[in-house]
């Protein structure tokens, strides 16, 4: 009798707890059957796993273009294959896109290089200079000078005057008289073409052109000499050039020209000029198109 009591207190408390019982069951069964039951929670979908994106993503941020197209070449991932098609159409489309911009790239890549401005600047070439008379600085440097025949008598334009260096009379004991020179400061680096002298008789047998940019430092142009089969220069006054060493052909650069001379034509004498002239071109001026 008492287990017929127990059951059916059971069968009443179930009935009254039905729906209680039922969700509280549903809610631990781990399978839950969403066709059999009543409360499926299919209206909360779980989303769809991701799937692999090969065949999706097809720009790669390292700009690879041979690794962007194998990822466009590989196979989807089969089971979401339809969900996806639409993407998949895009990607050709992408593919095509990184393709163009990639040419495109190279395209202009090779433009700037060939357009690129040249950084070093072409060598100086003095050929195209016109050769001009050059005007030196009134100030002449000399090693010596005699009496009243100054330095820069030898550029005053005037053939009744000259320089004259020291003799060898004037050398003390006997001594041997030294290399004499005279040079023109031009004020700015020349490019030297030609060098014309007018010598009085106690000229030159020998003597250098020689170019500087310091005034201490000297590279030689040319080797020159005046004596020729008739006359050592004009032992009077010259009323022209008629009678100059033209010295031409020449090449070279600096703000000084020196005629340095190493052996005279008169023993006796040192060494005098009448009239001088330096013919080139300013090297800035012509460099740049003036």
């Amino acid at each position: 009798m008492r287990r017929v009591l127990g059951l059916a207190s059971a069968v009443l408390l179930a009935g009254l707890c039905q729906c209680t019982l039922l969700f509280d069951l549903n809610a631990l069964d781990p399978a839950g059957d969403d066709e059999g039951s009543g409360n499926s929670d299919a209206g909360e979908a779980t989303a769809p796993q991701p799937v692999d994106d090969v065949g999706v993503d097809v720009v790669d941020e390292t700009g690879d273009e041979e690794f962007a197209v194998a990822r466009l070449d590989a196979s989807p991932d089969p089971d979401a294959a339809d969900a996806f098609t639409p993407a998949e159409a895009d990607t050709v489309d992408s593919a095509t896109d990184v393709r163009s911009w990639v040419d495109a790239s190279r395209d202009a890549a090779a433009d700037v290089v060939r357009d690129a401005p040249i950084d070093t600047a072409p060598p100086f070439d003095a050929a195209p200079c016109p050769s001009v008379l050059l005007t030196p600085l009134a100030t002449v440097m000399a090693s010596s000078t005699r009496t009243m025949n100054y330095a820069n008598q030898a550029i005053d334009q005037q053939f009744t005057t000259r320089w004259e260096s020291t003799q060898q009379v004037d050398e003390p004991n006997g001594t041997a008289l030294p290399p004499q020179w005279i040079f023109l400061d031009f004020g700015g680096p020349v490019s030297v073409t030609r060098v014309r002298i007018d010598w009085q008789s106690a000229c030159a047998q020998a003597y250098q052109l020689q170019v500087s940019d310091d005034a201490s430092t000297w590279g030689t142009l040319t080797n020159g000499s005046v004596l020729n089969s008739t006359m050592n220069g004009s032992l009077g006054a010259p009323t022209d050039w008629s009678p100059d060493v033209d010295t031409t052909g020449l090449s070279g650069v600096g703000r000084y020209l020196r005629v340095y001379c190493t052996q005279r034509c008169l023993q006796m004498y040192g060494y005098s000029i009448w009239e001088m002239q330096v013919y080139g071109h300013g090297v800035s001026a012509c460099a740049q198109g003036m």
